[in-house]
């Protein structure tokens, strides 16, 4: 009687430990199909292998659908915390631009090289150039310039003693005075408005490029806030307007799945394992628990 009190709770135990690491095993192993007389063998190859693209699939599907989709990294990125973070990081460059004695040239050009940025500057300029004969042109200055010359001329002809010419000098001839008179205009901004606003503007760059950053820094110390408060709407802005956009561009879920598809099995084994090998030793020694309870109620029963 006491040997059936040992033998069996032993026996179970031991049954149950080992068809539990062996149920573990054929997780995994074979890594391959094996083959007797042309045919393949049953349970070969292991859960994993074979069923390896659909795990992959389900595996990037729900990340893409739970974990990586739009409300959830949005939630995340524009939580209370992360926006506080980022102010305060908007504060501590805001004070370590008070403290920087250098230029922006002499910062960019350390960052790029010298002729790289003289290229960007003159190309940014001309854009500027460009885009502020573009507005000009289309704000037609040049007609409502002709239309205040034009009224002041007739009246001061009607005020002179050449008063009479206000006899000849309907409408109609207003209109088509005003009209050359633009158009005179027009050409005149088209040949030397250019290069004005190219003055303009390297006086302006030159003077923002060359002065040291904590004085143009300075400038904004006092709107501290406002500035901090504009970088994150900014942030917002941004982050609503393009993460879905840049989560699909990104499609992380089809790369997790190409990656594992792609992974050798052993490899893979062993990226699983070191996740949940843990639980799965758990899971074999609950075996050979079971079992050993088992044996003792056999050993009760009998």
């Amino acid at each position: 009687m006491q040997w059936e009190w040992l033998v069996g709770p032993a026996m179970g135990g031991l049954i149950g430990y080992v068809t539990n690491d062996i149920a573990v095993r054929m997780l995994f192993r074979p890594h391959a199909a094996k083959r007797l007389f042309g045919r393949r063998l049953p349970f070969t190859p292991g859960l994993i292998p074979k069923e390896r693209a659909r795990l992959a699939n389900a595996i990037g599907d729900v990340l893409d659908r739970e974990v990586l989709n739009p409300e959830v990294m949005e939630a995340a990125l524009l939580s209370e915390a992360m926006l506080e973070k980022l102010g305060d990081a908007a504060d501590a460059t805001m004070e370590a631009l008070l403290r920087e004695e250098r230029t922006p040239r002499v910062l960019l050009e350390g960052m790029v090289g010298e002729q790289p940025l003289a290229d960007f500057e003159a190309g940014a300029r001309r854009a500027a150039n460009l885009y502020l004969m573009e507005k000009l042109m289309e704000s037609g200055v040049e007609r409502k310039v002709a239309a205040i010359a034009v009224a002041e001329a007739r009246k001061r002809a009607a005020s002179s003693s050449a008063g009479l010419l206000t006899l000849f000098w309907d409408e109609k001839r207003t209109a088509a005075m005003e009209e050359k008179f633009s158009q005179t205009l027009r050409e005149m901004l088209a040949e030397h408005a250019p290069g004005m606003v190219d003055e303009m503007l390297d006086g302006v760059v030159r003077e923002g490029m060359d002065t040291p950053v904590r004085v143009l820094a300075a400038r904004l110390e006092g709107q501290k806030e406002q500035v901090r408060a504009f970088l994150l709407r900014q942030y917002q802005a941004a982050l609503r307007a393009g993460l879905e956009k840049a989560l699909k561009s990104l499609e992380i879920g089809k790369i997790v799945e190409e990656r594992l598809n792609a992974l050798d099995m052993a490899a893979l084994e062993a990226l699983i394992l070191q996740v949940i090998r843990k639980e799965l030793r758990a899971i074999v020694w609950l075996g050979a628990l079971l079992g050993a309870l088992l044996g003792v109620l056999n050993a009760v029963f009998v």
